[in-house]
């Protein structure tokens, strides 16, 4: 793909500087880490901790619970009702937690770290840019996720496909798609229109945590999360951000905050580190997305994708179409399992240490394998990365001459849709894809639509479930591919000129 003077995303890059309106629901605010007060009260009594194990081993079994409903047709709503009842006893435990945190000493981080040395050793960023395009895409897969993530946050987690075709014809009546539909529709949380979704407030915590740091530095970003999540935070927080938060505020630092979950964070939280890493050697990029990962989801279904979707998103904005970014990454995966021994030894440890900290690791780590058994085996973490995860990744590869394959993040993790949620996900893939790869030809700029992004998120967004994070990850994609962004959407996500700021400052870190 070439870029000249006048493309979209040159102009885009050039005018970083000008003035946004920003209203008046911001990202997670990231205080200063040396300025942060946390409670230090005694530690929790051995009543208070017996109700917060009592409560955690509820939690999980209604989580299998709720996930098996909502894969089942006409049974959203049940699932529904157990995830709000779910909610609410998490949230007891967690604040029963958060009332006595004592987060890691700095004694104790260094301890933790002497314990997982390849887990701490330093990854620094690769310097300067191969070209100003690249530069530009690596801002633009931020923008990009930014946007998509906001535009589809009103419909997160509608699993009823009738709801979701009702709203698509209350939509086309209004002459617009799914975007930012208002009212907002989400079943589990009430955010004001246009902010972003719970997974992309954790992908503004990254950036930030990237930016005041210099690098990914794993006790700055666990702290950050911290301090973002934490006691105040009035947001929705998801099963591994609270497990993170009870293990963190108990005084463990990665990876023993990690907790076993594979869901959507994974994948959802990466444009921000990918920017930065572009152009590193594979291993490198890999390195830091694995570390990432675990600090809040110490699993390996969670890692393997995870990896699989910044690589392609690195080689997206290295210059490849979607296609051939899919394909070598594949081929690359498949590749590398035995070159992560070390490390994978490592996380089996962290993860053995939580089992005996925490009853509940044990519990959840075989349900898990009683719920996906071809994931891992019990009570261990399964070969990195989990070989037939991987694999799986190859059946959405476009075969030789076609356009497009099945959709990769609905693949990812994102929540499937009930009924056949692999025929759906697929549909609306190939759609997505499809109108990518037509518009790429030669792979010029130049030959983009202006809607090309507009209809690309909103395709990530009519299949409902977990669209934040698809339309989120898809958004990442058509940015770094040099689309245009919606001017319009700019002004009505909440947050997005601080978001742009520190995307700009991220790349400059390597200029």
């Amino acid at each position: 793909m070439s870029f000249n003077s006048s493309s979209p995303t040159l102009r885009l890059c050039s005018s970083l500087g000008r003035q946004f309106v920003v209203p008046p629901r911001p990202f997670p605010r990231l205080h200063r880490i040396a300025a942060m007060s946390i409670s230090t009260s005694s530690e929790l009594d051995q009543v208070t901790e017996g109700r917060v194990r009592e409560l955690e081993a509820r939690v999980a079994e209604l989580h299998l619970k709720a996930q098996a409903l909502n894969k089942q047709p006409g049974r959203e709503a049940e699932a529904t009702a157990v995830y709000k009842e779910l909610a609410a006893l998490d949230d007891e435990a967690l604040e029963l937690k958060l009332s006595g945190a004592q987060p890691p000493t700095a004694t104790a981080i260094t301890a933790i770290a002497s314990t997982f040395p390849a887990f701490y050793s330093p990854l620094l960023p690769p310097s300067g840019w191969r070209s100003a395009e690249n530069r530009c895409r690596a801002i633009n897969a931020v923008l990009g996720a930014a946007l998509g993530d906001a535009a589809a946050c009103s419909c997160q987690w509608v699993y009823s496909e009738p709801a979701m075709a009702a709203l698509a014809v209350s939509a086309a009546e209004r002459g617009t798609g799914l975007e930012f539909f208002d009212p907002p529709q989400c079943p589990f949380f009430s955010y004001p229109l246009g902010s972003p979704s719970p997974y992309f407030e954790q992908a503004a915590v990254l950036l930030r945590s990237l930016v005041e740091a210099g690098r990914l530095d794993l006790t700055h970003y666990a702290a950050a999360v911290f301090a973002a999540f934490g006691p105040g935070y009035a947001g929705y927080r998801d099963r591994s951000t609270k497990n993170f938060l009870r293990r963190y505020a108990a005084g463990a630092a990665p990876p023993l905050t990690g907790t076993v979950d594979d869901q959507a964070n994974a994948f959802a939280r990466l444009p921000p580190l990918v920017a930065l890493h572009a152009g590193a050697e594979r291993g490198e990029l890999v390195a830091a997305v694995e570390r990432m990962i675990r600090v809040t989801q110490n699993d390996p279904v969670a890692v393997a994708y995870g990896t699989a979707a910044a690589l392609i998103l690195e080689a997206v904005v290295q210059g490849a179409n979607v296609a051939a970014a899919v394909a070598s990454t594949v081929d690359w995966l498949l590749g590398q399992e035995a070159q992560q021994v070390v490390l994978h030894l490592e996380y089996r440890q962290a993860q053995q240490a939580q089992q005996q900290e925490q009853g509940q690791a044990q519990l959840t780590v075989q349900q898990h394998a009683q719920e996906r058994p071809g994931d891992l085996p019990k009570g261990q973490a399964g070969a990195w990365p989990a070989e037939q995860e991987v694999t799986a990744l190859s059946h959405t590869t476009a075969a030789e001459g076609d356009d497009a394959g099945a959709c990769l993040p609905c693949s990812m993790g994102a929540c499937p849709l009930p009924g056949t949620p692999a025929e759906r996900s697929a549909t609306a893939g190939r759609r997505v894809l499809a109108a990518i790869q037509e518009q790429q030809h030669a792979g010029s700029a130049a030959q983009l639509p202006p809607e090309a992004f507009l209809e690309g998120v909103r395709l990530a967004i009519r299949p409902g479930g977990c669209c934040a994070s698809r339309a989120g990850f898809v958004g990442a994609l058509l940015g770094a591919l040099g689309m245009q962004l919606p001017a319009d959407w700019e002004g009505r996500v909440l947050g997005y000129a601080s978001v742009r700021q520190h995307a700009e400052l991220l790349v400059r870190l390597r200029d």
